[in-house]
């Protein structure tokens, strides 16, 4: 089975860093975090920036703005703001050929237990509405992993949800490192409904984005993991540039067929 890979950039410097993608032969997840510059950018600039992608044969994986935003909050006007700047990323992200995004669901440890409940139908009234915003387009949403300990939130919101353009982004660096459950155990609960995966290493105690083969992370047994996939599912590297030829090189040690 071989694996695409994407590489994590950000749109700011995206169409000045094609060639690289093209030379390395790694795809694109297109970073929306700057929300600011989301607003600047011109539809005309973006639908350029498409063409440029397209004629480079450099498919688009867009990762939605995720810095300080909330899907649920007692203050309705930080979700407020949050629901519209994710949309604003979404329609950016359609323009620029995605046919997925990547959502953070703005969960930090601070959720009081007895507030979780109430969270968990917030949240999930407001991802129903963005999941379905997406089918409208034909994309797909996949939720990635931060700060969440286990799996059990994500499957709530799944249960609650309950709609198939609605999956999971496994982020092996972020379980290794905030996590209770193995960056392997990820993808094993997830199995049939993984969209995406983000591949960097750190030691086990700090978010440290390495490359891969630099930290706890074991890519030979997220290879394992991975063998039970009934279709290839995209890889994304987000690290450092200097960071994606090692990290090619160890993940062909621990024998993936990456289609790059």
């Amino acid at each position: 089975m071989k694996f695409p890979v994407s590489f994590y950039q950000d749109l700011k410097v995206l169409e000045e860093q094609v060639p690289f993608h093209k030379q390395v032969g790694v795809h694109v997840e297109v970073a929306l975090a700057d929300t600011a510059f989301n607003q600047e950018i011109s539809v005309r600039q973006l639908e350029k920036l498409a063409v440029i992608l397209r004629e480079n044969e450099l498919k688009v994986t867009a990762h939605l703005p995720f810095h300080d935003l909330r899907l649920a909050s007692r203050d309705r006007h930080i979700v407020e703001y949050s629901m519209d700047v994710l949309t604003e990323a979404l329609e950016i992200g359609k323009i620029l050929g995605a046919r997925m995004a990547v959502l953070h669901t703005g969960y930090t440890p601070q959720v009081p237990t007895g507030d979780m409940e109430k969270w968990m139908e917030e949240a999930a009234g407001n991802l129903r509405d963005l999941a379905e915003r997406a089918a409208e387009e034909d994309m797909l949403i996949a939720l990635r992993n931060l700060w969440e300990p286990d799996a059990d939130l994500f499957k709530g919101l799944f249960e609650r949800v309950g709609n198939e353009s609605l999956g999971m982004c496994p982020d092996l660096g972020h379980a290794a490192c905030y996590s209770s459950l193995a960056p392997e155990e990820w993808i094993t609960v997830f199995n049939d409904r993984l969209f995406n995966i983000h591949f960097h290493d750190n030691d086990g105690m700090e978010d440290q984005h390495n490359s891969c083969g630099e930290g706890v992370v074991g890519y030979d047994t997220i290879l394992e993991a991975m063998q039970g996939l009934k279709e290839p599912l995209n890889i994304t590297l987000e690290m450092a540039p200097e960071g994606i030829l090692p990290s090619l090189d160890h993940l062909r040690e621990m024998g993936f067929d990456l289609d790059i």
